[in-house]
């Protein structure tokens, strides 16, 4: 679950126990109203504590935070969640682009950690790459002219322990023909021991058509069968979301126009096609086209403009 701070009302409670400056699990007599995952501040005398996770009336807490010290207390000290400079940071930092240290573009993994280009690695680079842009997104580029078969670049990086579902955003710029079909790439689950992926994909069809659909691949440059399952129209190709979902039985396979209503266009057993299962995540660009070389326009991007592994 990405991390971000949560806005808790005021509850004064107290500790449970004596503590010393050290220990980082605190308890409380009564957490009942604080949010399981934490990321919200408490105040015992006056030091600061960053709670991170809660169990039941246990507190795991970063102590002396905000330019207060650790200190010992007493049992039955009194206990206040509390707002800080710090906290209000960290909040309009999720919910808003950049007010402080955050990057507009909003790529985190399963800790809530910021992905950038150097997290993942390349199956069939050839002369293809990856860039961090200014805003904290990544594009991937192709400037080949792919004219006789099938084929992908692939970004790919470890996935989070199943169950887990991975939604990501992209911006997609084409390079047409005008004359032949353009598969733009997209959103991947890979197996790492054998490098085969399903790759759900925003096909591109010249003159100016779109389609999501899910295929299995048995490599970047062989194409296996495609994913029975609806054919979902893309009526705007310059974005497009997608959704991955591994619930340790089946993969399901999600296309948005909007970034918030998912339609399924496609499901899968997790073992079905990869007998050991995706324990890989990623994206994908294609220059696939059946015309000339020398009519292709040779520069083809998606860009990854958000991203949350949960």
């Amino acid at each position: 679950m990405p991390r971000y701070e949560r806005i808790v009302n005021h509850n004064a409670t107290t500790l449970n126990g004596a503590i010393n400056d050290t220990v980082t699990s605190v308890t409380v007599t009564d957490a009942g109203s604080y949010p399981l995952l934490g990321d919200f501040r408490i105040l015992v005398g006056s030091e600061v504590m960053h709670v991170i996770s809660r169990a039941s009336h246990a507190l795991t807490v970063v102590r002396g935070v905000d330019g207060t010290s650790a200190a010992s207390h007493s049992d039955l000290d009194t206990v206040d969640v509390i707002l800080t400079k710090a906290g209000l940071d960290s909040y309009f930092d999720h919910v808003l682009s950049g007010p402080s240290a955050r990057y507009p573009a909003r790529l985190l993994d399963a800790s809530g950690n910021r992905v950038t280009a150097s997290d993942f690695t390349f199956d069939n680079q050839g002369t293809a790459f990856a860039e961090d842009n200014p805003d904290g997104s990544i594009t991937l580029v192709s400037d080949e002219n792919e004219t006789a078969n099938t084929q992908l670049h692939v970004l790919y990086k470890t996935a989070p322990t199943a169950p887990w579902t991975v939604t990501a955003g992209f911006q997609v710029a084409v390079g047409w023909d005008w004359a032949s079909t353009q598969t733009t790439g997209g959103l991947l689950c890979r197996e790492n021991s054998t490098g085969e992926f399903i790759n759900l994909s925003c096909s591109t069809s010249a003159p100016g058509g779109a389609l999501f659909d899910c295929f299995h691949w048995n490599s970047p440059i062989s194409f296996n069968v495609r994913i029975p399952g609806l054919l979902q129209p893309d009526f705007n190709a310059n974005w497009v979301w997608m959704q991955i979902e591994d619930d340790n039985v089946d993969l399901f396979f999600r296309v948005s126009y909007d970034g918030i209503n998912f339609y399924e266009i496609g499901s899968d057993t997790r073992t079905d096609f990869m007998a050991g299962g995706p324990d890989e995540i990623g994206f994908s660009i294609s220059e696939r086209g059946q015309g000339s070389a020398g009519i292709l326009t040779a520069r083809h991007e998606i860009t990854l403009k958000s991203w949350t592994e949960e």
